[in-house]
């Protein structure tokens, strides 16, 4: 069993979620909502395919790029799902 594995995979699922609930909270303190699920998808491509393409082009492959690329991820996932949490009714298009 390799730990540096480990200890990577597990820092990388980390920044994730950190970056998720950095979206999330912005998202709620700013009112950032998407007009509708077109936005929505267009946000979260986005944020899953371009993040890590421009860190792999400008930091190339390494931990750094992908640790920012999957912070990138999660940023645009917690922005684009934050509105989810709202009661039911208060909600735009979810």
């Amino acid at each position: 069993m390799n730990t540096d594995g480990w200890l990577e995979g597990g820092l990388l699922t980390l920044l994730l979620l950190i970056g998720f609930g950095l979206g999330w909270v912005a998202g709620k303190l700013l009112g950032i909502r998407m007009p509708n699920a077109y936005a929505t998808t267009v946000l979260l491509i986005v944020g899953s395919l371009g993040g890590p393409a421009v860190t792999y082009h400008f930091l190339g492959p390494g931990m750094l790029s992908y640790s920012l690329a999957l912070l990138l991820a999660g940023l645009t996932a917690g922005l684009a799902f934050w509105p989810m949490g709202e009661k039911q009714g208060e909600r735009e298009w979810l």
